[in-house]
């Protein structure tokens, strides 16, 4: 499995020929900074630029300057910022995650890469440690339910990543080297340019580490017997990752807009397990688009895409299983400005998903085709947001969505904002179509999210809040039948109650933000009524303290979560005896924890830097999955040019 970019290329070229001569349009999907460096506009949040201060949806937007002052190494590192986020990780850099939006489950998140949606459609979940990290310009994350404007997937929230684009008008390269703990190399190039009718950007990176060892042992069942036997194994289990990405735009003198966006990622993890210790993967999204005007008031959007999910895996060299998801969408988009404060918006989207390799499904692809509409408008000190979406699966029939939102702006600097939305989850192939244990039986997932929100502009910063209750019907889960056997069902309910407060605040010269999130995802009916959802910590803390003196900068993170339950309470009741004895087994959980990670940069020149970052100095011992190590004290200097 390699990595070409010269096939992803001739895969996107046809789609942007298409895109051209049927004159199709994107809405414009440049940015704008300001003075200091951020982002005053957002696109995710209903499927079109709007100002920061717009949108009714509660968002947090991460740009490529908080990526460079972090000196993040991996989108999780990112993501462990944003209120609400929880993360689950098997081992080191590259091992198998889950992410977690307030506290709904790991496919109840929707993942675009340049509007493109990514990930396994068995597994129902986007491979977030294998996003590369150098090839992205920011990321926009909507919390709280998006299905009305995107269908599937969209109940805890949206994250949209944008890969890089042209910085410079002239032909201008950058790079970043740097080398760490457990013989870790990270290194990455990119050369943009162009001019105002065309522009270019390359990029390419390569990670590579020994990594660490992900568990002690495992639980093997060894032939003729297949008793269970635990296998010790203290072997460092690495990882490696080849990434290139590739964006090309072209003008035309009609004013008409195509661009090319190609974010490419491939390598390979080790494991310990007793059925798979490796895995080859290939990810790939592109996306052809193009834009223009018809008149001034209307803007039509054209975006045709595809995505890779591609997962070998390994036992001891021999190749046990392949996993493939290839995903095709389409979608037209009207944006139209009626006047100044009302802006409608008409949109249509297909997509098919086909899924191949050594496991044969009864089923290999599914279609869903939708319609939506939006409308957003100021009406005095008010932004009103309403928008609904018919979705049409060949699987599950149609489901329609709904989402309405109220912004008020009072003269203090003060805004509340109330909003209710509907969403639902299709169930993966692997829910319905695996051998031996699917189940087509299965309904959709659904949910219902009212939500309050405050922020309030103070002269040192923003103040934010959220308040929010998700109620989630049908979720499905693993049950045993009558004869044990174990297969998908429509079981639970849970009821998600949440509170997240931030504040960004910059205070003698220092940037301070700190992030509290409380949630209390619990289900609310079958056999564990009551209980808090598995792998759910219900308290989050993250702290960012940050200042430059001169030409040296230095900062530190702070993160803490509470303890987080890993298996369900249990009761069995021996009838044979008189009178019935009733033994009830407690949750397992892991321990809370609290780590602390330290950065420094030094200006060499005005375009070379040298940054070293310290992770986890308190070597802090915790787990976020049962039986999975993870890294204590470990550090990274880099190295990077970065022209201004």
């Amino acid at each position: 499995m390699k990595n070409k970019l010269s096939a992803a290329i001739k895969t996107a070229f046809p789609l942007l020929l298409l895109l051209t001569s049927s004159q199709l349009v994107t809405a414009e999907e440049s940015v704008s900074i300001n003075k200091q460096g951020g982002l005053e506009l957002s696109i995710t949040a209903n499927r079109t630029p709007q100002t920061l201060k717009k949108p009714v949806a509660t968002m947090s937007i991460i740009t490529k300057q908080d990526i460079q002052k972090y000196q993040a190494t991996s989108v999780l590192e990112l993501l462990r910022r944003v209120p609400g986020i929880s993360i689950k990780t098997s081992g080191g850099l590259g091992k198998q995650t889950g992410v977690s939006m307030r506290g709904t489950n790991t496919g109840h998140l929707l993942v675009l890469v340049d509007g493109i949606k990514i990930g396994s459609a068995t597994l129902g979940a986007a491979s977030f440690q294998h996003l590369p990290i150098s090839e992205i310009e920011r990321i926009e994350i909507v919390r709280g339910p998006r299905s009305s404007l995107y269908g599937s997937e969209a109940i805890g929230g949206v994250i949209q990543i944008f890969t890089s684009k042209r910085k410079h008008n002239k032909v201008t390269p950058e790079f970043s080297l740097g080398y760490g703990s457990h013989n870790t190399l990270d290194m990455s190039f990119g050369v943009s340019g162009g001019n105002e009718n065309n522009w270019f950007q390359v990029g390419a990176g390569k990670l590579k580490t020994d990594g660490i060892n992900a568990r002690d042992s495992y639980t093997a069942y060894p032939a003729p017997n297949y008793t269970p036997t635990q296998v010790a194994e203290k072997d460092k289990d690495g990882y490696q990752r080849t990434s290139l990405s590739l964006n090309l735009g072209h003008q035309f003198a009609n004013g008409v807009k195509t661009e090319l966006n190609i974010m490419d990622a491939s390598g390979d993890t080790q494991y310990d397990g007793g059925t798979v210790n490796k895995t080859d993967f290939h990810q790939q999204a592109i996306s052809a688009k193009v834009s223009t005007k018809i008149v001034p008031r209307l803007k039509l959007t054209g975006v045709i895409g595809t995505s890779l999910d591609d997962n070998d895996n390994f036992k001891n060299g021999v190749k046990s299983s392949t996993f493939t998801t290839r995903s095709k969408s389409a979608s037209i988009l009207a944006d139209i400005a009626i006047n100044p404060n009302n802006t409608l918006i008409l949109g249509t989207d297909i997509q098919k998903d086909s899924v191949a390799g050594t496991t044969k499904y009864s089923t290999a692809s599914r279609n869903n085709k939708a319609v939506f509409t939006s409308l957003q408008s100021t009406i005095g000190m008010h932004d009103v947001e309403a928008s609904v979406r018919l979705d049409d699966n060949q699987q599950f029939g149609k489901h329609t969505t709904g989402n309405i939102g109220i912004g008020h702006n009072f003269a203090n600097g003060l805004r509340l904002t109330t909003s209710y939305g509907t969403a639902f989850k299709a169930p993966t192939f692997n829910d319905l179509y695996y051998p031996k244990s699917g189940n087509a039986n299965l309904k959709p997932e659904k949910s219902k999210n009212i939500e309050v929100g405050l922020t309030k502009s103070t002269a040192h910063g923003v103040l934010s809040g959220s308040l929010f209750q998700n109620k989630i019907n049908n979720l499905i889960a693993w049950t045993p039948d009558a004869n044990g056997k174990y297969s998908p069902a429509n079981v639970d309910s849970v009821k998600i109650q949440g509170i997240e407060l931030g504040h960004k605040l910059s205070l003698a010269g220092w940037e301070i933000n700190p992030i509290i999130s409380y949630l209390k995802p619990e289900i609310t009916n079958g056999v564990n009524k009551g209980q808090i959802l598995r792998y759910r910590p219900q308290k989050l803390l993250s702290l960012d303290v940050d200042r430059q003196f001169g030409k040296f900068k230095m900062g530190a993170t702070l993160q803490a979560e509470s303890k987080r339950f890993t298996s369900y309470r249990t009761s069995m009741t021996d009838t044979t005896k008189t009178p019935p004895v009733t033994t009830v087994t407690p949750r397992d959980k892991l321990a809370g924890f609290a780590t602390l990670d330290l950065r420094t940069e030094y200006a060499l020149s005005k375009d070379i830097a040298l940054a070293l970052k310290l992770k986890n100095v308190l070597d802090t011992d915790y787990k976020t999955n049962k039986g999975y190590n993870q890294d204590g004290v470990n550090g990274m200097l880099t190295i990077k040019y970065t022209p201004r």
